[in-house]
């Protein structure tokens, strides 16, 4: 795998097209093995919830949202403008010496800047479990976790 593909598995996307896509990926794969009309109903019904409920669950206040405030493991800081998370973020790209926010995951942070509305907010979180923990800058939008930028991890 190479490093932008593992990067790209760092960012979380929870709305958008990406649930249609799963959606139809799944239909395709399932239609022709399955001649049972009702095995392929039930099956079809449980892939549209699986693919589909992170966009749902954006209607209201997100549990993951609401778990991250309560929880005693997790500290959230801001929150973040755009341009202080960049200022804060600003690391310089060994080969070419150019100095981007988020440094090799600009391109991702690129894109989830993008998504940015009026009256979102970015927060930095922190997850600590014994010795294990990460970090991560995450969108919020209506109490709902739009997406996330990948940090540190141990």
């Amino acid at each position: 795998m190479s490093i932008d593909q593992s990067m790209h598995n760092m960012t979380i996307d929870r709305t958008g097209p990406e649930a249609a896509q799963c959606f139809i990926n799944w239909w395709a794969a399932i239609h022709s093995p399955l001649r049972d009309a009702n095995m392929t109903k039930f099956i079809l019904a449980l892939v549209f919830v699986v693919c589909t409920s992170s966009v749902f669950a954006c209607e209201s206040p997100d549990a993951e949202w609401s778990m991250i405030l309560q929880s005693k493991k997790h500290t959230v800081k801001g929150p973040y403008t755009i341009a202080e998370l960049e200022s804060n973020n600003l690391i310089e790209i060994r080969e070419t010496k150019e100095v981007l926010p988020f440094g090799y995951i600009n391109k991702y942070w690129v894109q989830l800047k993008a998504r940015y509305l009026p009256g979102d907010r970015f927060y930095f979180v922190h997850f600590q479990d014994g010795r294990f923990f990460v970090e991560r800058h995450v969108l919020v939008r209506n109490d709902c976790v739009i997406g996330a930028l990948m940090g540190a991890i141990s």
